[in-house]
């Protein structure tokens, strides 16, 4: 009996052994040095050593933590060495090593510059904090610099122990960061079973016990965004109506301003840029005196001649688009025009990019003198972007408007013939773009022109006319017309001389009906092109399913 007593306690000796290693709660002492060196800690995460230097007290950042972190628009110009910060209200350009920059054009300084610090490219904080919604701190004790954003609340905690660490992991076998001491207060940004992930107002990051701390305050989660005030809806503005005016010689006075009904933007196409950046100027002010006294707003189209290689290469630098960004805005602002329209065309995936940079730079530029900036895309062909001459979710962030030029769904060259824009058609773009443009900044443009088909021996052309000369045609050639419902256009085929002539009528029904879909989908509005090309009709049509 006494031997398997004996047996029963050395049984239970080993087993509790067993047991007090597997499940010993003791915690380990190891130091750990992640903050031997200058840190950089944004909210709760320690980032990695190189995404801050602090030197003779300038606090920098590097341009990769920037871009990945606070601006995905921020850019670098890597031939000319500079960098370009754009927001809504300002674009800033910095050389590397120049103790001076500028802000929208004007010269500012700098206390020290933009610069390479062990190969890594380094932003003074100056130079870009005020951009973002940030909070950077630097304390000098424990040679950290901490970044808050100021448009996130963070939950906060109080340690409740006398003394309790703070480690790197969630784990008692992880290296203490630091001992901390009692009322020690925290900001708190998630939580693990038995660790809430922490750091102090001012200094390191790390984990502690759940045990150790009191929460001062419970979110629904740890990090919320602040509500900003309230931006005007959509309903409290009203739906833009634009037509672009078109004209190739410089306009000689304003006599061909008309009252048309609805109409609230008359878009004139009078500045195009030329291979040597300078820009050809058609403008007219009795033109814009007199749309001013209709009640127009004025946005003069700006376009790239419509050539690829002339924009691909006067795009590729930031001086050469600060150039042409200069240049256009000191002569809208000598013309007080309330916006511009910019019609990019024909431009390579290669230029994307640059054009998109391009519309980031101008845009604060024309804002300070409150100009509205719109931009013209295409359909969309492919649903990946490096596929695409426009990036246009990224042009969207950049500008007050983005114009889908809904037409040519068949174009002039088109191998076979149909509709310049059937209601379908149109509808499957603009949903498609939904995606990458918000409503309050999508127009829909719509085309005022239709296109007459021949097909000869298996070969089929086309005549883009008016809507008055597409009626006489159609007149003089005793074409049938038939509504079709599923274009939402007349439609009417017939041979004509040997010629099987086809013609998908754009009139004021057809306008009517795809001008609806601005009013089923809310978007900020329509734009026509052209002037000149549609029926009297037309604009009343517009108007009464705009609004």
């Amino acid at each position: 009996m006494k031997k398997l007593l004996v047996f029963l306690i050395v049984i239970g000796l080993i087993f509790g052994g067993i047991y007090f290693l597997l499940f010993r709660d003791v915690e380990s002492d190891e130091a750990s040095v992640l903050y031997v060196d200058q840190r950089f800690v944004y909210e709760g995460d320690l980032q990695p050593i190189e995404s801050s230097k602090v030197v003779s007290g300038q606090v920098y950042l590097s341009y990769d933590f920037i871009k990945e972190k606070l601006d995905e628009d921020i850019h670098y110009d890597e031939g000319e060495k500079t960098v370009i910060i754009t927001s809504p209200n300002m674009v800033r350009r910095y050389k590397v090593d120049a103790l001076e920059g500028t802000a929208n054009d004007i010269p500012i300084n700098l206390r020290a510059p933009v610069t390479e610090i062990d190969g890594t490219l380094m932003l003074p904080i100056e130079a870009f904090v005020y951009d973002y919604p940030v909070d950077t701190k630097f304390n000098s004790e424990e040679n950290i610099v901490t970044m808050d954003r100021t448009d996130t609340e963070y939950a906060k905690g109080k340690i409740i122990v006398d003394k309790s660490s703070l480690r790197e992991e969630a784990d008692i076998d992880s290296p203490i960061v630091k001992v901390l001491t009692k009322d020690t207060e925290l900001y708190v940004y998630g939580e693990t079973e038995k660790f809430y992930k922490v750091r102090e107002l001012n200094g390191r990051a790390g984990y502690v016990r759940k045990r150790h701390l009191e929460l001062s305050y419970q979110f629904e989660s740890f990090i919320r965004p602040i509500k900003s005030e309230e931006v005007a809806t959509l309903e409290d503005k009203e739906k833009v109506n634009l037509v672009w005016d078109y004209t190739f010689i410089k306009t000689e006075n304003g006599n061909a301003v008309e009252n048309l009904v609805g109409v609230n933007v008359m878009s004139p196409t009078w500045f195009s840029l030329n291979s040597d950046l300078s820009i050809t100027d058609r403008s007219n002010r009795d033109y814009i005196a007199a749309c001013k006294r209709y009640g127009y707003d004025v946005w003069p189209m700006f376009d790239n001649n419509f050539e690829e290689r002339l924009t691909e290469n006067a795009l590729a630098t930031s001086s050469q688009r600060q150039k042409i960004i200069s240049n256009m805005y000191e002569i809208a602002k000598s013309l007080d025009v309330d916006g511009i329209n910019i019609d990019f065309e024909n431009i390579n995936i290669q230029t994307r990019d640059n054009f998109t940079q391009f519309v980031r730079e101008l845009y604060p530029i024309f804002k300070q003198s409150d100009m509205v900036v719109s931009v013209d895309v295409t359909p969309r062909i492919f649903s990946d972007v490096e596929k695409e001459p426009y990036d246009r979710a990224s042009l969207a962030k950049a500008a007050d408007y983005i114009m889908l030029m809904a037409y040519d769904q068949h174009w002039a060259t088109s191998p076979t013939a149909g509709s310049v824009a059937e209601y379908s058609w149109v509808e499957s773009n603009m949903n498609v773009l939904f995606r990458s443009i918000p409503m309050e900044k999508f127009i829909l443009s719509l085309p005022l022109y239709t296109r007459i088909w021949f097909e000869n021996d298996g070969k089929v052309t086309s005549q883009s006319v008016s809507m008055e000369t597409a009626n006489e045609y159609i007149k003089n050639n005793n074409i049938e017309l038939e509504w079709d419902d599923t274009v939402k256009q007349m439609v009417g085929k017939k041979q004509v001389g040997g010629t099987n002539v086809s013609i998908w009528l754009e009139d004021a029904q057809s306008i009517a009906a795809k001008t609806s879909l601005a009013t089923k989908y809310d978007i900020a509005g329509v734009a026509s092109w052209r002037k000149g090309f549609e029926t009297p009709n037309i604009w009343s049509a517009i108007n009464e399913n705009l609004n």
